[in-house]
């Protein structure tokens, strides 16, 4: 037995029940339904990927805040943070149309390396 979503419009007199009249329509809004309920699963997982991005974007900044000896080194720092972890998801993250694929540890530890080492050159080598 298949489900259909209806949705009624219409007009009526419910006074005494009896003999009452009603007109109006009735709508199949099944494939609607259905397009909202494939909708939500995506929207609900991207809602959730953006939260963790701002935890991990809110735990960086306070890490980074406190080594920073001013506003214009933290801003430095956390931008350079922020940039190797958009590298790192690059490296992570499967290509579409079989244009590659994603890199192995090593090519992630190469490119966390080269930003912690740029981090300790522009602070005059402390970490």
């Amino acid at each position: 037995m298949e489900v259909r979503w209806i949705s009624a419009r219409g007009r009526g007199n419910d006074v005494g029940i009896k003999d009452r009249k009603m007109t109006g329509i009735f709508l199949d809004v099944t494939g609607r339904k259905n397009a909202e309920e494939r909708h939500e699963l995506p929207a609900g997982e991207m809602s959730h990927r953006v939260k963790n991005l701002l935890a991990i974007a809110s735990g960086l900044t306070q890490i980074t805040s406190r080594s920073s000896a001013s506003v214009e080194i933290m801003t430095k720092q956390l931008t350079g943070r922020l940039t190797a972890l958009g590298r790192a998801h690059d490296l992570v993250r499967p290509l579409s149309n079989g244009q590659g694929n994603a890199a192995l540890l090593g090519d992630i530890f190469t490119v966390c390396s080269h930003h912690m080492m740029m981090m300790e050159r522009s602070q005059g080598g402390s970490g």
